[in-house]
């Protein structure tokens, strides 16, 4: 049992969270892209932080309605006669032991608006906190898209520049044949391995960065990105909702959120300046006889608490929300023009890919045209072997460059959406109309 034991404990979360989705697989797979991908969001850290300050204004608020409630308390001394040099008729100087108690009950009648306004202060934060959970799970999705984006990109390229090595390795052979009889160099020859050399570079830089995304991605979600690479491209592909013009967004309408809460927090302390009226019963008994209880009595009343002087603390504390108050202002305006700033150089890198992609394929066409031409004579005797396959690997290198051009589109267009928040309800949509 010992032995069961320890090896449970030293199994890593890494790999209990790869279990986990291993026994998970067969109800994930009639679960939709995005609801798997979803899932595996909502185990993250980042989003499980975030779902907990959710909860914790909730606690927060029974807290503070807890305060409104009555209270019960008991309070009891005791006596054990030591020494005194009290009179001898004193009860302290009786020799007799005894207990006094008393049961409290404090029944708050009025705070003039306090409390309700600290609980109002809370539901703000906790909506708030709603809306930041709800970016978080967007942003974390967009991450996983588009690292699923890169590693893919990754390798469809590492297979491009595998085929292209072995197609120009083919054409080196020939030519090492072509020399053998008389009619190629060995000039063409070295070139050719120049240009496999520079392929093989290329194909470890490329393999390198395929491996470091890879890496990446288990090591943050816990499972191999091939587990929800359908699922990723699927959503690549997914059309994209346009933004609402007409709504506000959420990243605005949290600061928003945040200075009515501090409002709130301002009228509770300018409030609690007041006076507060409570009610009070008490119940108490007395050992004076050698009895238990020997007398009793029950008394009540209504107090009233009135703040004449705190040495300036209630001011000093409307004052360091006021400021609060300020500096949410400021971090709106400044989210305000990034997100601006983002949405427009995403736009403007879109464009500048659509004219990047035109350019690229003329120049496709017009290589292409050369390489057809170069390859008509290569069954000549004057062939040119290796400016053959160096338009051949150029031909390549622009179509490697268009389907980046394109897989970075697919990952701006998603960040888009993201930056507009329709991502999700983008995806959700798409779902629907699929079912």
């Amino acid at each position: 049992m010992s032995r069961l034991k320890s090896r449970l404990s030293s199994i890593s979360f890494k790999s209990f969270w790869s279990a986990l989705i291993v026994l998970a697989s067969a109800s994930f797979s009639s679960a939709s892209p995005i609801e798997r991908l979803i899932v595996l969001v909502n185990s993250q850290p980042e989003y499980l932080e975030a779902r907990s300050k959710v909860a914790m204004s909730d606690w927060a608020i029974a807290t503070i309605k807890a305060g409104g409630k009555p209270t019960l308390s008991f309070k009891s001394s005791g006596k054990y006669p030591i020494t005194s040099s009290g009179r001898d008729n004193a009860r302290s100087n009786s020799g007799d032991r005894y207990v006094d108690g008393t049961f409290s009950l404090n029944i708050p009648i009025s705070d003039f608006g306090a409390r309700k306004s600290k609980i109002e202060a809370e539901g703000l934060a906790k909506n708030s906190s709603l809306v930041s959970l709800l970016l978080k799970e967007e942003e974390m999705l967009f991450e996983i898209i588009e690292i699923g984006i890169s590693i893919q990109k990754d390798r469809l390229f590492t297979n491009s520049i595998v085929e292209d090595i072995k197609e120009i390795q083919k054409r080196q052979t020939i030519e090492k044949l072509r020399y053998k009889g008389g009619t190629g160099t060995l000039t063409t020859i070295r070139e050719l391995e120049l240009m496999v050399l520079e392929l093989q570079t290329q194909l470890k830089l490329r393999s390198l960065d395929l491996e470091i995304s890879e890496r990446t991605f288990e090591d943050k979600y816990g499972a191999g990105p091939d587990a929800f690479m359908d699922d990723i491209l699927a959503l690549a592909n997914t059309p994209l909702l346009g933004p609402d013009l007409s709504a506000q967004l959420s990243k605005l309408k949290k600061f928003d959120l945040d200075k009515q809460a501090v409002n709130k927090r301002i009228q509770a302390t300018q409030l609690e300046q007041y006076p507060k009226i409570d009610l009070t019963l008490s119940a108490a008994f007395y050992n004076l006889s050698k009895r238990f209880i020997a007398d009793r009595e029950i008394y009540g009343g209504v107090s009233l608490s009135l703040p004449l002087f705190d040495a300036g603390a209630a001011n000093s504390e409307i004052k360091s929300l006021e400021v609060e108050r300020q500096i949410i202002s400021s971090r709106k305006k400044k989210q305000d023009s990034l997100i601006k700033t983002q949405i427009v150089e995403a736009y403007a890198l879109l464009e500048k890919n659509l004219e990047q992609l035109n350019d690229k394929m003329i120049t496709i066409k017009n290589l292409q045209d050369t390489l057809d031409e170069l390859e008509i004579k290569s069954k000549s005797i004057s062939a040119n072997t290796f400016q053959a396959a160096k338009t051949l690997k150029e031909i390549k290198e622009i179509e490697r460059a268009v389907e980046d051009v394109k897989w970075e589109n697919k990952s701006v267009r998603v960040r888009l959406s993201m930056l507009n928040e329709t991502l999700i309800t983008s995806l959700k949509a798409s779902q629907v109309a699929a079912r």
